[in-house]
């Protein structure tokens, strides 16, 4: 069975949990260590492997400076064979670094990753591939997709993710559709397993499903408010049907921050008045910004913070546009900051509350 790793807190805390158990007498010995042994300490982000991770960054993109620099000497096979010969030995380095040396084989392991990338815009050069050059982010974002699960590396499985944001984002003037999301949005969520469920992950691939969706409501010519309704729906999916043993507190706050988000953008009436069939779009927006206050308001009831402050959000909205124009400066901001610090004080309550719960459980 695969060990689970946790931070150092997580793990003493569970140790020191299943140690009490064992003293009172509801487990023994035995089955308190092999509870223990269930889990492992990861290894978490310190300032080591910051270095190390900034430092390896520095030599791939001095090592690729200098091949840029001396790239138009070289003949076309030369230049194939330095990008793949440096890529391999990389990752053969990084490879046999990472049980003795992880912090330095990590380092060597990023250097492949940036090797990979340049790689791919220098050989797409040097042959005159041509095409649109987010295909090359397109490339470079699944092509490293297997060294973060080989190595189990959340950092580059992150970068891969920025990646394909990169390549969805680039596609708004250009005529490629990107049909290609269908299946890795849903391999990213597989993958994810690999890397022991990231939390991180898991946000990052949900931004990129959200991102996916707007890209393509723009390339099928979509009005501005279905693709709102569209990414509200799936922020509503995220929160009512996430799977309990996969980050589902994840899936809720992002599926929250979609609908939020997506919920102020339609209550301008500006975007309702692109529909011809809207009579009144003023009062429809109006009525859903009501509605989502209340959805949100019951939301923070349950003790969902994230809900309160889309409702700050929404009402400051409202007062922005009803009141800049016509009070006074000096008051208006004095309004504001007063709804600021009235929210701040009750979501530092509800924090407080939380805190108090889960002491007791």
């Amino acid at each position: 069975m695969d060990k689970r790793h946790l931070n150092k807190r997580e793990y003493e805390l569970i140790e020191k949990e299943v140690g009490y158990y064992a003293d009172s007498g509801i487990i023994d010995s035995e089955q308190r260590d092999r509870i223990i042994s269930l889990y492992s300490i990861g290894r978490d982000l310190n300032f080591v492997r910051i270095l190390v991770t900034v430092g390896s960054i520095l030599i791939g993109l001095g090592f690729l400076s200098f091949i840029a620099s001396n790239w138009k000497r070289l003949d076309e096979f030369m230049k194939f064979a330095i990008m793949f010969g440096a890529f391999l030995a990389s990752m053969g380095v990084a490879y046999k670094l990472e049980e003795d040396y992880f912090r330095i084989g990590r380092s060597i392991l990023y250097i492949s990753a940036l090797i990979y990338g340049a790689g791919i815009f220098l050989i797409g050069q040097t042959f005159n591939l041509g095409g649109h050059f987010t295909s090359a982010f397109l490339m470079w974002g699944i092509g490293i997709l297997p060294m973060a699960v080989l190595f189990s590396d959340k950092l580059i499985f992150i970068f891969s993710h920025i990646l394909l944001i990169v390549y969805l984002n680039g596609l708004y003037d250009y005529y490629t559709f990107p049909y290609l999301m269908a299946a890795i949005v849903p391999l990213l969520y597989y993958l994810n397993r690999y890397l022991g469920y990231s939390k991180i992950g898991t946000f990052f691939t949900n931004v990129l499903l959200i991102n996916s969706i707007i890209t393509i409501g723009y390339k099928f010519n979509m009005e501005g408010v279905y693709t709102g309704l569209v990414v509200f729906a799936a922020g509503a999916a995220m929160y009512i049907f996430c799977k309990k043993d996969y980050n589902p507190d994840v899936f809720r706050m992002s599926g929250l921050i979609a609908m939020g988000l997506s919920g102020i953008f339609l209550t301008y009436k500006e975007v309702w008045q692109e529909l011809s069939y809207v009579g009144r779009p003023q009062e429809l927006a109006i009525a859903i910004g009501i509605a989502l206050i209340l959805v949100f308001f019951w939301l923070t009831s349950k003790g969902n913070i994230t809900a309160l402050v889309f409702v700050c959000l929404i009402i400051l909205r409202y007062y922005f546009d009803a009141l800049y124009d016509f009070m006074p400066k000096s008051l208006f901001f004095t309004g504001g900051g007063l709804i600021l610090i009235g929210f701040g004080y009750y979501f530092e309550r509800m924090r407080r509350r939380e805190a108090e719960n889960e002491g007791h459980e």
